[in-house]
């Protein structure tokens, strides 16, 4: 079983954008990237196993310090998107090996956390 809390903000995944380059051709990015390698920097500090290769099941627990007023909270599947992309190839070797997940998504005034949790399933 893995179980990390890792202090950050989370933000939603971003849709892939495209960009024409200077020669004429269309290249992709994505603009989650930075905060994705930031992140997953983190959780590479605080788990230092190897990528698990079975089926797993896995809870995320996500603390934002914004209101649900505001429009920048994030849907929670957006949320997770991102979490479950920056940890492919740390906790897990691709994410479609997730069998079960659960998302929570909780507002509160204090520092802003991921709690994961995974286990083979």
């Amino acid at each position: 079983m893995i179980d990390l809390l890792i202090p950050f903000d989370v933000h939603p995944q971003k849709r892939v954008g495209q960009r024409k380059s200077s020669n004429g051709k269309v290249r992709r990015y994505d603009p989650s990237k930075k905060l994705k390698q930031d992140f997953s920097l983190l959780v590479k500090s605080k788990y230092k196993g190897q990528p698990l290769s079975c089926p797993l099941s896995v809870t995320i627990s996500i603390s934002r310090n914004l209101q649900p007023t505001n429009n920048n909270f994030g849907d929670v599947d957006n949320l997770a998107k991102f979490v479950l992309d920056a940890c492919n190839g740390i906790l897990w070797q691709d994410d479609r090996l997730i069998v079960d997940l659960l998302v929570y998504k909780f507002f509160t005034d204090s520092e802003p956390y991921i709690a994961l949790t995974c286990y083979e399933r």
